[in-house]
């Protein structure tokens, strides 16, 4: 592996948070080595995989819930299973992405406190999903 896709791999959380806000590739090597990781087909694939597993959670019996798991909000995500369906077929498209979009997505399917998983939060979760469906599309 490159070094600075190494370096890039290794201060992702720093790099990602950059990203997500908006600060461009090109500032540093470090960034666009982790914009092409986080927009590379094999990546996005596995977020649109894991948005599909959110959708099956959520309409899982309970007792198919992996054991320990954080479950989600069942209300709040099949409220927005529309969006989230979208945006998985987003991510499987030919179609360029912007990391920031990425980085988003990662961020709201890994906060385990956030709109996903709190329950009562399905308009908070629909502002996050079309929040996150923006920044998926790259600046022209």
């Amino acid at each position: 592996m490159h070094a600075v896709a190494l370096g890039a791999r290794l201060h992702r959380r720093s790099l990602d948070r950059d990203l997500a806000c908006g600060i461009a590739a090109w500032r540093s090597p470090a960034h666009a080595a982790r914009e092409a990781q986080l927009t590379d087909r094999r990546h996005r694939r596995r977020l649109a995989d894991a948005l599909d597993r959110l959708l099956w959670a959520a309409s899982a019996p309970p007792s198919m819930q992996a054991w320990g798991a954080i479950a989600p909000c069942r209300g709040s995500v099949r409220a927005t299973a529309g969006q989230i369906r979208w945006l998985a077929a987003r991510l499987r498209s030919d179609d360029p992405v912007a990391a920031a979009g990425v980085v988003r997505l990662e961020a709201l399917l890994s906060d385990g406190v956030g709109p996903v998983y709190a329950p009562g939060q399905a308009r908070e979760l629909d502002n996050a999903l079309t929040i996150a469906a923006r920044w998926l599309d790259p600046e022209e």
